[in-house]
């Protein structure tokens, strides 16, 4: 699962410049994403510590590509309409 959703985060990370209308557009979107993955990351680490042998490092990257699905999920859906900039 942790590279399936890494996976959406160099997705997103390549493809959210493309769609950004500004270069600070993209910033923004990036820190906001950067931030609501930390968050997941650390709430996964602290739900998962000690459970079924999961490592909590493995889990903090599963909450942080988590944060980025959604986001990946609307690039795509804009990449195959063709919508740019």
């Amino acid at each position: 699962m942790a590279v399936g959703v890494l996976i959406a985060f160099v997705y997103v990370q390549v493809r959210l410049p493309v769609h950004a209308a500004t270069r600070a557009q993209a910033t923004a979107t990036r820190l906001l994403l950067a931030a609501t993955g930390v968050g997941l990351g650390l709430i996964g680490a602290w739900m998962y510590q000690g459970v079924g042998g999961i490592v909590p490092w493995l889990a903090f990257l599963v909450g942080f590509g988590v944060a980025h699905v959604p986001a990946a999920f609307i690039l795509f859906i804009k990449r195959e309409r063709g919508e740019y900039r």
